[in-house]
């Protein structure tokens, strides 16, 4: 709980610095201490997991997704969804009554909120004061981040500077997956829910009986 809190506290650190480049540079320090200091806690924890692991090499490789987000402090929000995941998975185990299929979308849909989010404040960042550039307020970036998450791409407002590009990329590359584990799993416990009015999916009748 302390790691999603400060997860969401970083988010909206960052997002109060991208929205308000005109901030006093009191403020605008005391910002920018707040991320330091959550960038360094997800640093100490990753250490320490690292230090008390077993097998280093394993777990670089399960946990690569914690590495990315250091190098990319940007999207250290998306740690939150990860670790609600494994929280409600195991509560899951002790007998919870949702159903699988359900949280994974719930899980999805929510990385691809803070996905993109996260993405159309970076954009914003690069591109406000870009020559000839499109994007000018955060809600210029919210309507590319949606219509580019969203595979639409009206093409009205788009990226012109090397920075928003990759931001770009990276939104159509992560956004297209992750819509795509929405959809199937809110397709599939849908269709879960009508096999039964319970939510008890039935079973084939054997039609030679």
């Amino acid at each position: 709980m302390p790691l999603i809190l400060a997860s969401l506290v970083f988010l909206a650190i960052f997002a109060t610095l991208t929205l308000n480049p005109g901030m006093p540079v009191p403020a605008r320090t005391a910002c920018w201490a707040v991320l330091l200091g959550t960038w360094t806690l997800f640093a100490l924890d990753v250490a320490v997991r690292l230090t008390l692991a077993p097998s280093h090499t394993a777990f670089l490789r399960h946990h690569w997704p914690t590495l990315v987000f250091l190098v990319v402090p940007t999207l250290c929000p998306l740690r939150a969804v990860g670790m609600i995941s494994g929280a409600s998975i195991r509560h899951r185990r002790r007998g919870a009554a949702l159903r699988f299929q359900a949280q994974v979308a719930a899980y999805a849909a929510l990385s691809a909120l803070l996905y993109g989010l996260t993405s159309a404040l970076l954009v914003l960042g690069a591109e406000r004061g870009a020559h000839r550039g499109t994007i000018r307020t955060f809600g210029d970036a919210a309507w590319w981040a949606i219509s580019t998450i969203t595979t639409v791409g009206y093409g009205d407002v788009y990226p012109v500077t090397g920075r928003g590009r990759w931001v770009g990329g990276l939104l159509m590359l992560g956004g297209v997956g992750l819509l795509g584990v929405v959809t199937a799993s809110f397709a599939s416990w849908f269709v879960s829910r009508f096999d039964d009015p319970h939510g008890r999916p039935t079973r084939p009748r054997n039609i030679n009986k």
